[in-house]
């Protein structure tokens, strides 16, 4: 039977995929699944404070993979949950969209990879992008060293953090079970729209349209800020104040 590694809690202040981490936990010890472990929390440091980098060094986790023995707080952190993940077959990370943004739930994958493809149809979201990752990501490195591993994104907005907190259970628990999914739309890349100037956006479109390249996704300063590519949009910033060295206003999945 294959083994099955779901974590969360990489980013300590995305709270909801902790949250479905925790839910999820308590299933599976429920279920008596003695093939699959959920880790919640693991940089439980950074949770605890709701921080996104850990604490003790101020660094990124999740730019940090495979990490180091000997290495700074969050590189030993790094090495250990790597080295214990190279000994699932199936590796799903989640995370977090983020408090100022909406987004549908979707898969980061490099769907190049068979092991990955498959992997990401049987979790049986609507949407995924491909991509090779940055490089220190869990799910890079994991991918790199041949195992099968893939990076859930879902929705912080308080306004879809229940619909979107459930849809990413049941996926889930459908993989876990080894039931059938109905079929993923696996995007082949993605733009950021990232206005550089300073200012408050107000989005005209919502997660989930299709959208043409010089349409209007919404205004910034009442000014309008126009799609740079066709594709559909999986992300979205709520109307507030944007600065474009914190952020996008928009994440476009597209086909060549």
């Amino acid at each position: 039977m294959e083994k099955i590694l779901i974590i969360s809690g990489i980013h300590g202040d995305e709270i909801a995929s902790i949250l479905v981490a925790r839910e999820l936990k308590g299933w599976v010890e429920g279920m008596g699944l003695d093939n699959v472990d959920v880790i919640p929390e693991v940089n439980r440091e950074a949770v605890e404070l709701n921080r996104r980098a850990t604490p003790k060094d101020g660094k990124d986790l999740n730019r940090l993979f495979p990490g180091k023995k000997d290495g700074t707080k969050s590189e030993k952190i790094a090495y250990e949950l790597f080295k214990k993940a190279k000994e699932y077959d199936k590796i799903i990370d989640l995370h977090t969209f983020g408090s100022k943004r909406v987004c549908a739930p979707h898969v980061l994958v490099d769907a190049k990879e068979k092991k990955n493809r498959e992997l990401v149809e049987k979790l049986g979201l609507d949407y995924a992008v491909q991509t090779t990752g940055s490089p220190g990501r869990l799910f890079t490195e994991l991918s790199k060293s041949g195992k099968a591993s893939v990076l859930i994104e879902m929705c912080g907005a308080e306004s879809l953090l229940e619909r979107d907190m459930e849809r990413v259970k049941e996926s889930l628990k459908g993989l876990i079970l080894d039931q059938s999914n109905k079929g993923v739309k696996i995007f082949e890349k993605y733009e950021k729209i990232r206005p550089d100037k300073l200012g408050k956006f107000e989005p005209s479109k919502k997660v989930g349209q299709r959208i043409t390249k010089g349409e209007v996704i919404g205004t910034l300063n009442d000014r309008p800020v126009k799609s740079d590519t066709d594709g559909m949009i999986l992300g979205l910033m709520n109307k507030g104040f944007h600065d474009p060295s914190e952020g996008y206003v928009a994440f476009v999945a597209k086909n060549e």
